[in-house]
């Protein structure tokens, strides 16, 4: 049974007195390519606090549930990335909410073997621009948030969720 499942059972999302929310995507989820579990999370959850003014940036940790007697790496699995992938497609917003760890996950996941750091970095940097334009018509879309805020609100996602990505290029560049 694994950490996550030990301490939050077979639960879909639960908050942490600390901030962070933990969705866990069980294994029928991915081979099912079920998001709905995540986008009720954000929807719910997330747009609320971003109509609030509060920041929900950074903080959903994604729990891939079922594949702890894999040996495999999760981006070597493939229902796993294609659930990633598919993520991206429907929902390319998406890394804007996840904490780094698992924004790191998800652009590992979304880049191809990257032959080395230039092309890592102009991958990546892609991806990073379609998750941004993604994000800002989502909060243009959003009733009720103070349009004004969007500019900054943006610049802080995409700090943060940069900040993830560049340390995903200095593992990348370790391994190349």
């Amino acid at each position: 049974m694994s950490f996550w499942k030990r301490l939050f059972g077979d639960s879909k999302a639960n908050i942490s007195q600390i901030g962070m929310s933990y969705v866990i995507i069980s294994k029928d989820h991915i081979l099912s390519c079920n998001y709905e579990l995540l986008l009720k999370f954000i929807n719910e959850v997330c747009i609320p606090q971003i109509k609030s003014g509060n920041s929900t940036y950074s903080t959903i940790i994604l729990s891939i549930n079922g594949y702890d007697h894999d040996p495999r790496s999760l981006w070597n699995i493939p229902e796993v990335v294609l659930w990633f992938k598919t993520l991206h497609n429907q929902m390319p917003y998406t890394p804007f909410f996840l904490s780094p760890g698992s924004v790191q996950l998800y652009f590992a996941i979304n880049q191809p073997y990257a032959k080395d750091k230039d092309d890592a970095q102009r991958v990546l940097s892609s991806l990073l621009s379609t998750t941004a334009d993604a994000f800002e018509n989502l909060l243009l879309k959003i009733k009720g948030i103070d349009k004004s805020n969007i500019r900054e609100t943006l610049s802080i996602a995409k700090s943060r969720t940069g900040l993830a990505v560049e340390n995903l290029l200095k593992g990348i560049e370790e391994k190349i």
